[in-house]
């Protein structure tokens, strides 16, 4: 076996050649993604800062209801309607655990005392 006849290249391996393109495409970095990505980041941010607008407003909401209802239990005493019954009757728009907590608070405050086991007054 000479040197040559390792040089040529079998018939099975051999195969036509393919021209080469006269240029070669430059693949760019496409913008686009980028953008979608962007706006995906922008959405996300606007729905966290509507939702902690909510949660603002709701908390906001909650303890101005707490202090309508301390309002109106002070207002309840004073027109004699000083018995829990009583000031669940006069309070329409409040329920009984919410006048609850409002008594506590208002006892806690000094703004009113417990005479008896079930009777209030302003002091």
């Amino acid at each position: 076996m000479s040197h040559d006849e390792l040089l040529t290249i079998p018939d099975f391996l051999k195969r036509e050649p393919q021209p080469e393109p006269k240029y070669k495409e430059v693949k760019k970095k496409w913008w686009m993604p980028d953008l979608l990505a962007y706006k995906k980041e922008q959405e996300e941010r606007e729905k966290r800062k509507q939702e902690l607008e909510e949660e603002k407003l709701n908390k906001q909401e909650r303890k101005a209801k707490k202090k309508r209802t301390q309002n109106y239990v002070v207002d309840a005493i004073k027109k004699e309607y000083n018995t829990l019954g009583k000031m669940v009757k006069f309070i329409p728009n409040a329920e009984e655990n919410e006048i609850r907590a409002a008594l506590r608070k208002l006892i806690s405050l000094g703004d009113i005392k417990k005479v008896s086991r079930k009777v209030y007054s302003v002091t």
